[in-house]
This record gives structure tokens, sequence and C-alpha cells, in this order.
């Protein structure tokens, strides 16, 4: 539908620049991008799929969580210093788009595309942390717009 690609497109927007400006979110733009999508797919949505999604996120934040302990020695909150809550709360509103398979290929590609943009921006303004949910907001504007489009960035992969 044209008017949930449009408020999902102002809401990535103003994650974006909200991140990159203030390397913040505002807490309630999560929810409202995770109801935005759920409107958007709720005619294949799958509530198992975005349990699985938001079951591989706290598993990854977990992981995180016992690296962090091994490498520095010590148990820490890996949200204190190591990966915003911000980012979090956008990963988990963005479980809704795609089904389990997808995201996970969605999740690794948009990490990369981010890591990218951001060593490309390092070339003209260093920064000692990564706006990651506005970046990744750019890559899943992207996705959104191509899906509208009827672009299946997918069609190539093979399981």
């Amino acid at each position: 539908m044209l008017i949930t690609l449009l408020i999902a497109c102002v809401l990535l927007g103003i994650i974006f620049l909200q991140d990159i400006r203030t390397r913040s979110i505002w807490w309630f733009l999560p929810p409202l991008l995770f109801v935005t999508f759920l409107i958007d797919r709720w005619e294949t949505l799958s509530l198992i799929g975005i349990a699985f999604n938001i079951t591989f996120i706290v598993c990854l934040m977990a992981f995180l969580t016992v690296y962090i302990r091994f490498r520095f020695g010590k148990l820490q909150n890996p949200f204190k210093e190591y990966f915003g809550l911000g980012d979090f709360l956008f990963i988990l509103a963005i479980t809704p788009l795609l089904s389990f398979q997808q995201f996970t290929y969605f999740f690794t590609a948009g990490t990369l595309i981010t890591l990218l943009i951001h060593g490309g921006t390092l070339l003209f303004k260093k920064q000692t942390t990564i706006p990651y949910a506005g970046y990744f907001s750019l890559v899943t504007m992207s996705y959104v717009i191509l899906r509208y489009c009827k672009t299946d960035v997918f069609q190539f992969i093979q399981v």
C-alpha cells in the first residue's frame, strides 16, 4: 500500500537524520515503524516468522554479550558502550518486514552495507561510533521502495 510506504519512508528518514545528528533516536519511532510494517505485511504476516526474527536478533545480542565478556574479561552491558539501545530497537522494528530466511540475508547484507557507508563517510568526517540505525534505515528504505516497485532483491538466492 502506498500510504504505508510513505509512512515507512518518513519514519526511516527521521531515524536516519536523528541518528546522524544526535547519535540517538526518539524512543517512539521504532514502535511506530514496527506497527507500520505490521500493517503493510498484514495479508502475508506470519507471527512465527516474526518470532524467529526476534529470536535471531536476541541470540545475536546474547552472543555479543558473551564475546564482550571473554574479550574484556568482565561482564558488561553491551548497550552501554558497544551497541546502542536505539539500534537494537530499530532492528526489532524491521522484523515484520521479511520472512526469517530473507531477514537473515537482509540483516547480514544491511550490516555490511552499513559498514561500507560508514567507511565512506570516514573519508570526510572522523567518527568514533557508527550510526547503525541511521545507515541501516537507508538500506531499509531502499528495500521498501524496491519491493513497492516489484523488484525482488532475493530472487537469486536459492536454498
